[in-house]
């Protein structure tokens, strides 16, 4: 919307007034206040502001140049138009060099007349706002460039000064009023002390003539062209400048000039180049440091020390450009973005743990220390970075092993307790309260150092020295009425600074074992009186051989008092190939840990006796063999008994073997001369007789050879053999012809047998060779049923009769003699 023109129209003519006010004020664009004296006017316009004034010429009081020449004196450039009916060309010539802004004529149509008058009000009105608002805006940006802080200043097409600021003042020392209006490069002067085109010349020039020029950096962004200089200074000092310059233009577009801001940017090189030699140590420190180093500028990491390649396990290239978040776990993050958040609102950061991710996908627990840093120009952050995962688990691990021990402490079976270094009792658990029959708001703050208990303090003050301090007493807890018989050890608790704060101790109720002791000693008693009235030799010794206890029995075996074997050993009593038969025997028991029953010849100097000893191992709570207690029974007459039974077998054997041998001699004469008469004599029948002579005596031969081995049964003490081993043995002996033996039974596997069993083996295998008609295979092998081994020998032969299976053991039954497989299922049972 418009604004209202306010108007003063002048004139001694109050019609006239009264008509102009009418005509101006139809449109309603003009508002108008009439007076009819320039004298009121002068004062009215001291008072109030108008747009534009109107005043007749010829007035009584003062006529209207007069008037206008007033208020110019008085500094009031209100736009002023003379309306008269005067109309002389000096009168004219008059008003429009004392200021007026137009002159009409009176007279004529009203309304055409108040219509131009109209026009020139706006006309006076729009042009002084518009030389107004030229003359604002000039000064104001004379002023804008005037208080600029860089020094600028500017030429016309011509090359002439029309700006020269104050900070151009400043820097060039040369005033603005003997600069402006100066040309031929006079601004050029005060910088290089000659003549010469510069930065504000070089605008409107192509870039191939810039190249050439005298700026050592020199470039355009835009319409504006940039370029530092470095001018010399006294005393060896010199400034760098920068400028910036570029066209002037008007409001259409036309360029009217050129202006150029210089700025001294001498200190910002110098603190670039400080800073760039800051960046530089600074690389070379957070490079060298052993902790994990990096640099991110918003997150993108500018910079990593080798530590970082090193523990990230990625390379220079792959971290340099990628963000921080990459290596960090994702339920980290929101931590590392709150505390950024913190530093960029000023507050302070402290350090903070977050966990890091390898290449190789392991986690590390780390603490995070931040800094802001200038690096490559740009504000930054600093991460210094230190892996604690070591000290992550190394605390895990403690407080796990506090976890164990606490559960130790309070579910231990012992009584436990802690102390400090005054010997006060600070902690309990609840089997020490139990095992005291106290409450532990007895016990906690008890001083242990103050108690009756002489024992008891000397073992609390050993741990509190440094050692440790065994107890054992009796506690009495006068509210429980209860007497417990407590055994114990304090130990100090010792730091690695070599502190003791204080102590522990860990408490036994040994009311049971106390119970056990007498009944021990009681059954001590019992059993010495019952080892003492035995039959029977008892004796204990060591590994050594070294005696460690005998009963009376056995002393006096030899004469002896039992204190006389206390710590002798066995070379003390015996002859020496006894003593190492003896010393053979205890090692087996120690060795073993099991009970060796054996029979010992005892050589005494009228005679010789003999003893079945049974050696029993006596163990520790480990199970270690510590001592040998034997048993040893008097066999003296079983054994003179058993010689004599020995001498007759040997006497009869003897009476057989003779007797066979001259049997055997009588047969071979019969046979002899038997094969003689079957030469000599045709006579079937008589042929036939002496075929039967020859069979029953090969039988009588074969008795008597089966009474040979049958004697031998029993005769021999049993032993192991490796069965696997034996069938092999006895394979080699028999006859086998095409026949093939395979043994299946795995070697390692013994059985305890008379030494006849090898007989067993040749007689099957020999019985199944002639027997088997169509045999080609025996095979051994070893069944398993229940808890008992079986050795099955069977072959592919033609077999045995159901119903003689059992027949071909009993002895005569057979095809032959009859005598082989009875032999072999006497050997075995």
């Amino acid at each position: 919307m418009t604004a209202t023109i306010r108007i003063l129209y002048v004139d001694d003519e109050t019609t006239l007034l009264d008509i102009g006010k009418m005509f101006l004020e139809k449109g309603g664009a003009l508002t108008v206040d009439t007076l009819t004296s320039p004298i009121e006017a002068l004062d009215q316009l001291k008072m109030k502001r108008y747009d534009a004034i109107i005043s007749d010429y010829q007035m009584p009081d003062m006529d209207g140049i007069t008037f206008l020449k007033q208020l110019k004196a008085s500094g009031n450039k209100t736009p002023f138009i003379i309306f008269t009916g005067r109309g002389r060309e000096e009168v004219v010539i008059e008003a429009l060099n004392s200021g007026a802004d137009f002159y009409i004529q009176k007279g004529g149509d009203p309304k055409s007349q108040f219509a131009e008058l109209s026009h020139k009000i706006k006309t006076a009105v729009s042009r002084q706002k518009t030389e107004k608002l030229a003359k604002d805006t000039e000064r104001r940006l004379y002023d804008i460039i005037n208080f600029l802080p860089d020094a600028t200043f500017a030429i016309d097409t011509d090359g002439t000064v029309i700006a020269w600021n104050k900070a151009i003042e400043e820097m060039t020392g040369v005033p603005a009023s003997e600069m402006l209006g100066r040309g031929n490069y006079e601004y050029a002067i005060p910088f290089y002390d000659e003549r010469r085109p510069i930065l504000i010349n070089l605008v409107s020039i192509s870039d191939n003539e810039l190249a050439q020029g005298k700026y050592a950096v020199i470039k355009k962004e835009g319409n504006i062209l940039i370029a530092e200089t470095t001018l010399p200074r006294p005393l060896g000092r010199y400034s760098v400048l920068l400028g910036k310059a570029s066209l002037l233009y008007n409001d259409e577009g036309t360029a009217i000039g050129t202006i150029e801001s210089i700025r001294d940017i001498t200190e910002q090189k110098q603190v670039e180049a400080f800073l760039m030699k800051q960046e530089e140590q600074s690389r070379m420190l957070l490079s060298s440091m052993p902790d994990i180093v990096m640099v991110h500028h918003d997150g993108i990491i500018v910079f990593a020390n080798q530590m970082a390649i090193e523990k990230t396990g990625y390379s220079e290239e792959e971290l340099i450009g990628s963000h921080i978040f990459n290596y960090v776990k994702e339920t980290d993050r929101e931590i590392i973005i709150q505390n950024m958040e913190k530093r960029a609102c000023g507050e302070l950061v402290g350090d903070y743990e977050i966990h890091m991710i390898h290449k190789s996908g392991l986690m590390h627990h780390v603490i995070i220390r931040t800094s802001p840093i200038v690096f490559n120009q740009l504000p930054s952050i600093v991460f210094i970075i230190i892996d604690i995962t070591e000290r992550k688990r190394a605390e895990e691990a403690l407080r796990e092993s506090e976890e164990k021990y606490r559960l130790i402490f309070d579910n231990s079976p012992l009584g436990h307790l802690s102390f400090d270094e005054k010997g006060v009792i600070v902690a309990c658990n609840d089997k020490f309260i139990q095992i005291i029959g106290s409450s532990r708001d007895a016990l906690i703050g008890l001083n242990m150092l103050s108690l009756p208990d002489k024992n008891l303090v000397s073992a609390v003050q050993k741990a509190l020295d440094g050692s440790n301090g065994l107890y054992e007493g009796v506690y009495s807890s006068v509210t429980a009425k209860k007497i417990t018989p407590v055994k114990g050890i304090f130990a100090p608790i010792n730091f690695r600074d070599g502190r003791i704060p204080g102590g522990m101790g860990i408490f036994e109720d040994i009311t049971e074992r106390k119970k056990a002791e007498g009944l021990l000693k009681e059954s001590e008693l019992k059993y010495r009186s019952l080892i003492e009235s035995s039959s029977d030799a008892i004796f204990c010794v060591d590994e050594n051989g070294a005696y460690q206890f005998t009963n009376l029995i056995f002393a006096s075996t030899f004469d002896k008092t039992p204190e006389y074997f206390i710590g002798k050993t066995f070379w003390d009593i015996y002859p020496k190939e006894h003593a190492d038969l003896r010393k053979l025997a205890n090692l087996k028991v120690f060795e073993t840990g099991e009970v060796q029953t054996l029979e010992v010849e005892v050589p005494l100097p009228d005679t010789t006796l003999y003893f079945l000893a049974k050696a029993n191992p006596i163990k520790d709570e480990t199970g270690k063999v510590i001592l040998n207690l034997t048993h040893a029974t008097d066999i003296t007459d079983r054994k003179l008994v058993e010689q004599a039974i020995q001498q007759a077998n040997q006497k009869l054997l003897l009476l057989s073997s003779i007797t066979r041998h001259d049997i055997n001699n009588q047969l071979t004469v019969l046979l002899g001369y038997q094969e003689l008469v079957a030469i000599k004599q045709a006579d079937h029948d008589l042929i036939d007789y002496c075929q039967k002579v020859i069979t029953a005596a090969q039988r009588i031969y074969a008795m008597i050879q089966f009474t040979k081995e049958y004697e031998s049964l029993g005769i021999s003490a049993p032993a192991w053999y490796d069965t696997c081993t034996l069938f092999q043995t006895a394979a080699k002996q028999v006859p086998l012809g095409n026949v093939m033996v395979k043994n299946d039974i795995p070697s390692g596997n013994e059985m305890f047998a008379d030494p006849l069993i090898i007989k067993v083996c040749y007689n099957l295998m020999e019985n199944a060779v002639q027997y088997g008609k169509k045999i080609t295979t025996i095979r051994f092998s070893v069944l398993k049923r229940n808890d008992e081994h079986l050795i099955v020998c069977e072959d592919d032969g033609v077999g045995v009769l159901a119903e003689e299976k059992e027949k071909i053991f009993e002895r005569g039954f057979g095809k032959n003699t009859g005598l082989g497989l009875a032999l072999s299922c006497e050997i075995l049972s």
